[in-house]
């Protein structure tokens, strides 16, 4: 310290006072931490100051005050024009709630300073604390040559991720996981390069968070996490070790707080980016959400929607050579806390893929699922047993289930009209034994507004009434776009005894689907709204039934039809002699 005072008054004639001692104190066995003052470049340092006007800033090191006369600083007053500001530890950001105890020690600082920064109208905000951890990222580079050329987000992300270790699993486990961030930094691929090592050892000694728990929470509790727990497990049993860290921020109302990516499967998994190859030459690459198959038949594919694959808080994914996953998925017992559980009780994206279980997913409780996606699960027979509790779920998309007689079951037992209420998507292909969608039992689909189907020859329905809640009609005042190709069983959308109100349709595209009768009904609909759009084959057009315009049924109400040239396929002109 007092060496470093030296130098910044450029007091170049003391190099040999300080080589002197330091020779002596070589000579006795000192390290440097057990190095006193030297009284004579104090002198120095005072000579120079006492009659100077200056301000001195010292990053301190500690949570005790230090006494800087001791260094040859001039004793600071307040009847004299000379000031330093001081910060505990080496930063400039503390998290500290013993305010008042760090004041009492104080003896030579005449201004004690300290900002509540987790309540009221000074309350941070996640874009200034991350400005505030970007620049300690900034000091840290500074400090070391090593670094110079480093990003420094890339800095600021180990200190978030060694903050995300201390403020997670320390209360949790009692371990210290913190300890062995420069492991997890390199492991997780933040600090790359040549100098890896060089920076992580470095790094590793300056980022040290010592906060109390109580005050970090109340500072991060609206902060989203940086980093989420990324987990590819061989073996679905193995998702019960994740519960208990889970459960701990859920059964205490922050599952906000909780972010993960579980993947069950025994084959790699990589990214778009990725390109490597598996370890044995029998195994396939599990592409992440890619999709190996093309559509079957003449029906071109450009307006079917892609899945969507970012933007999960809490993703599930489930893929080939998932061992002991049938048991895990078996049964409604909240007490075992397995990977059932954790889906229903906490993911909010599911995608079931290329897996030969014919165990459906676990009824009941899927709160907080926003996004499902079912493709390629050949012995599917439904998908999910009932229709309870998907109070969140957008979208739905299912391709390639080439047993699956239906989506969800009918005839569930337990029933909650705010299932579906926030359903906005529904997209389906390639499902050839599928005979309906999605049982009906609620009056209304209120936010409803797409509906895809392709190359499902067996559907009669996408929605059936549930004989044990029947109901007139189902309106969804929310669907503008319907497309439905390759479909020829299908007779209507909603089942024969509901009638189908959809009043805000824009755009229908039809095209094989040559058992259809009906439309959906548009009463209700405003006479400043734009007619909707319709391709279809003229057959089909002309074999619609219709109920009037008074009910808003009427081929009045539509614009004129776009005819399409895909017609049937010519059969042969006579018969065929075996």
């Amino acid at each position: 310290m007092q060496r470093a005072i030296a130098m910044a008054l450029k007091l170049d004639h003391t190099k040999i006072m300080f080589s002197t001692q330091d020779e002596e104190d070589d000579f006795n066995g000192l390290d440097e931490h057990s190095r006193d003052v030297i009284p004579s470049v104090a002198t120095e340092i005072d000579r120079t100051l006492r009659d100077c006007r200056f301000m001195m800033i010292f990053l301190n090191g500690s949570d005790d005050e230090v006494d800087v006369t001791r260094f040859g600083i001039p004793q600071m007053t307040e009847f004299r024009n000379n000031r330093m500001i001081w910060t505990f530890k080496r930063r400039l950001l503390t998290i500290h709630s013993h305010r008042s105890r760090i004041a009492e020690k104080l003896r030579y600082t005449h201004l004690f300073l300290s900002a509540a920064l987790v309540h009221g109208e000074y309350q941070i905000n996640e874009s200034q604390f991350c400005a505030l951890v970007h620049g300690e990222a900034a000091t840290i580079i500074a400090r070391h040559p090593c670094m110079l050329d480093i990003d420094t987000t890339m800095v600021r992300d180990c200190c978030l991720f060694d903050l995300s270790l201390h403020y997670n699993f320390h209360s949790t486990t009692r371990l210290s996981w913190a300890a062995r961030s420069n492991n997890f930094w390199i492991c997780d691929g933040i600090i790359q390069g040549d100098k890896e090592m060089e920076i992580s050892k470095a790094l590793h000694q300056e980022i040290r968070w010592e906060c109390d728990a109580s005050l970090l929470h109340r500072v991060l509790e609206k902060l989203k996490p940086t980093f989420l727990v990324h987990a590819t497990l061989s073996d679905a049993r193995l998702a019960r070790t994740l519960w208990p860290a889970i459960d701990s921020y859920r059964s205490r109302g922050r599952l906000v707080d909780v972010y993960f990516n579980i993947n069950i499967t025994s084959v790699p998994v990589y990214s778009e980016e990725e390109d490597f190859q598996p370890a044995a030459t029998h195994r396939v690459l599990a592409k992440h959400y890619g999709d190996i198959h093309g559509m079957v038949g003449d029906v071109p594919m450009q307006d079917f929607p892609e899945a969507l694959t970012t933007g999960f808080d809490r993703h599930v994914g489930i893929a080939q050579g998932s061992r002991g996953l049938e048991s895990e998925l078996l049964g409604y017992i909240p007490t075992r806390n397995n990977l059932a559980l954790l889906m229903r009780r906490c993911a909010d994206s599911l995608h079931l893929h290329d897996v030969s279980t014919s165990v459906n997913m676990p009824m009941n409780e899927w709160n907080y699922l926003k996004h499902c996606r079912v493709e390629r699960c050949t012995r599917l027979d439904t998908v999910f047993p009932g229709t309870y509790g998907f109070e969140a779920l957008e979208t739905v998309w299912a391709s390639d289930l080439l047993m699956a007689r239906s989506i969800w079951s009918k005839g569930d037992p337990y029933y909650h009209y705010s299932s579906f209420r926030e359903l906005r998507h529904l997209n389906l292909r390639s499902c050839p034994r599928l005979r309906f969608m999605l049982p009906v039992w609620a009056s209304s689909f209120p936010r409803l507004e797409t509906l895809h189907m392709i190359d499902c020859g067996d559907l009669r329905h996408v929605f059936i009434m549930d004989k044990e809640h029947p109901e007139v009609h189902v309106a969804f005042p929310n669907l503008t776009t319907i497309h439905l190709h390759n479909l020829p069983m299908l007779r209507q959308i909603c089942e024969a005894q509901m009638r189908m109100l959809a009043p805000a349709l824009m755009t229908i595209k039809i095209r094989g689907c040559w058992d259809l009768r009906r439309l959906p009904a548009m009463e209700g609909r405003g006479i400043q709204h734009k007619k909707p759009t319709v391709e279809i084959e003229k057959d089909v057009w002309d074999a619609l039934e219709w109920d009037g315009v008074e009910a808003g049924h009427h081929p009045s109400l539509f614009e004129e039809p776009r005819h399409s040239h895909f017609y049937k396929k010519k059969l042969l002109r006579g018969s065929v002699l075996g």
